[in-house]
């Protein structure tokens, strides 16, 4: 019965929340996906500079690799949704990376979530350490501005992206 009404749901008005999501997803992108790109890059600088933490070098270019992977994936995904309306892949290279692993496993999309999930527990990770220890000494001036850019639209975003994804449930419930 649940499935009938989703079904219901589709046939009567596709379009406002296919519309809607393609936004939100756009949003996200704008909003998470590149301010995390932000995150890995300036925090492997950091760590490129403070030669003083065990493995600096490791963990600089690990994060540098990792910001420009999912700089390409954002990128790529922001212009398949503009032009096809679709992601073209998932969107971050952790998730692509626990798809590789995990792809003939029963908890599949689990672990996809879970890719994602962690993605986003290494970018507040970032961003909690970078405050927490203070280390914007360690960046240029310019660079803690956009350090500064980023988090304030990855916030407004998150804000933002939320209050997009209860308004259908608004409409629906009135």
């Amino acid at each position: 019965m649940k499935a009938k009404k989703m079904s219901d749901k589709a046939i009567e008005n596709p379009q406002p929340e296919k519309k809607q999501s393609i936004l939100l997803d756009q949003i996200s992108i704008l909003t998470i996906g590149f301010p995390f790109v932000v995150f890995k890059f300036l925090l492997g600088m950091v760590s490129l500079n403070m030669p003083s933490i065990p493995l600096h070098n490791f963990i600089g270019y690990t994060l540098f690799i990792l910001g420009f992977i999912d700089a390409l994936i954002n990128l790529i995904n922001f212009i398949f949704l503009f032009i096809f309306r679709r992601y073209f892949t998932e969107v971050c290279s952790l998730t692509i990376l626990l798809s590789k692993l995990f792809k003939n496993s029963v908890h599949f999309e689990s672990w996809k979530e879970f890719g994602t999930s962690l993605d986003v527990m290494l970018s507040f990770t970032l961003v909690a350490l970078m405050v927490g220890a203070d280390l914007f000494s360690y960046l240029p001036p310019a660079y803690i501005k956009v350090w500064s850019i980023s988090v304030v639209i990855n916030v407004l975003g998150a804000g933002l992206s939320r209050m997009i994804i209860t308004l259908p449930r608004k409409k629906r419930n009135s």
